[in-house]
Order: structure tokens, then sequence, then C-alpha cells
């Protein structure tokens, strides 16, 4: 299918490859329109995505390819009556084949939020914002949100975006069953090698603080922790590993 001009909308699948040259392809319900082959979009056409929340075909659009993706023209994103906050993200577009190349004009109404590419997606994620663990739960979901952020997924998510960022905590205390109210997270598996300039900071978490003990006098530490990796599960396996500069971990 070729679309050189108009409007192509809806939900439900098209057979094959898609090549816009020059109209619009917008998604409707909200929903997910689903395309079995390629999709191409050409320097004057236009992908339209109406997000109103975090669940493709729920409450937001989302288009999604059976081949690759590849990105130019114009993306708008259309605020429909939601507040998104970090670390909440949007899968906009997914394609299993791969994404290459970018949208040369972006329109995004949700503020401190931009197009993130990743290599089979095409996210609504928040800039440069601290990506909040707030669970001990291992794997997690696949992704990271206000109701569930494993610490697996937030090195997912890091490693999936250029550029430094900073992993922080806010387990909930129920969660926090160790001795002194520590958050202990067992992961099943090593955890995903961090592959990006990177902070993980355990002080974050409510109740923890470093030391401030001064050095060279013999008192010790009074640092007080309320993270803990346990990796007891993964048979002397080391739970995560550093294969990155500019890498700390707190």
């Amino acid at each position: 299918v070729t679309l050189t001009g108009g409007t192509l909308s809806g939900s439900g699948q098209i057979i094959g490859d898609l090549n816009n040259t020059g109209g619009t392809v917008r998604p409707q319900l909200p929903g997910v329109l689903s395309l079995s082959g390629n999709y191409t979009q050409g320097a004057g056409a236009t992908l339209e995505i109406e997000v109103g929340g975090t669940s493709p075909g729920i409450n937001s659009d989302q288009l999604s390819v059976g081949g690759a993706v590849t990105s130019g023209g114009t993306l708008t994103v259309v605020d429909l009556g939601v507040t998104l906050t970090p670390p909440a993200s949007v899968p906009l577009v997914h394609a299993m084949g791969g994404v290459s190349g970018s949208y040369a004009s972006t329109t995004v109404p949700f503020p401190g939020y931009g197009i993130d590419y990743q290599p089979t997606d095409i996210v609504l994620a928040p800039l440069g914002a601290p990506i909040v663990v707030n669970a001990v739960a291992d794997p997690g979901t696949g992704s990271c949100d206000p109701a569930e952020c494993t610490l697996r997924d937030a090195i997912n998510q890091a490693n999936s975006v250029a550029g430094p960022d900073t992993i922080v905590f806010n387990i909930p205390g129920a969660q926090c069953t160790g001795p002194g109210g520590s958050c202990i997270i067992a992961p099943a598996t090593p955890l995903p090698a961090i592959s990006s300039a990177l902070v993980i900071d355990g002080y974050t978490q409510p109740g923890a603080s470093p030391n401030t003990q001064a050095p060279g006098l013999g008192l010790g530490s009074n640092a007080v922790l309320k993270i803990e990796i346990d990796g007891a599960a993964l048979g002397g396996t080391p739970a995560l590993n550093l294969n990155a500069t500019g890498v700390s971990v707190l």
C-alpha cells in the first residue's frame, strides 16, 4: 500500500507493506493499527498518535509493525487529557524488524517528555528524569511505570537511552522486610550488564543516609543502608556487572 495523501485511520490489520509518502497514518479509538510488513514514512508524511494513558489499545494508540520501521517526516502526539509523570513511558511504535531513521519534526504536548528511539520501539519517554525503582520484585513487567518499576527493568531502560542516567529508589516500606527495614532485591538471574554511564543511588531510598564520619578518625561508618541485592539464588554468579565507564553505585 502506498499513501500519497489523505488519512489512513482506524484499528485492525493491514497485510503487506505500507509506504507513507505524503499522507497521515492515524490509529484510532484509541487502538492498535497492525501492519504485517514494513512501514516507511517519507519526508512529507505524518504519523499521529493519541495518548490517554500508558496502555496501547486501551487508552493510547500504537502502530505495531511485523517488519521494520523507517522513520521520517512528522510525528504528532495528541494529548487526550492525561498527566504523565516519570518514570511512566508510552510505546508509540513497535517494530519486530527494528527501527531506523528519525522524525524531522515532532510535536510532544507533555512537558518533560520526548521521543526515545529504541532498537524495536519508538517511545514517549521522560527527558533526563531519574528512573525510580519502586518494587523489590524480579524480573518485573518488562517496563517501568508508576505501578511497578523493578531494578532489572530500570537498568534495561537506562541501557536503551543514550546518555547518562540515574536510578533512584522509592520502594514502599511494606516491601522492605529485611533487617532494619531493608529492601531486599533477590534476582533469579543476573541483572542486565550496565552498558552506558549510570548512577545507581541507594541512598535515595527513604530512611537511608550516607556516611558522615570523617575518614581517618577510626570512627567507622554511620551510613544507613536500605537497599540490598541478594545474589544467593545465583550460585556464585555476580548479580550485577558494570561494563561501562561512568558507572557509580552508591
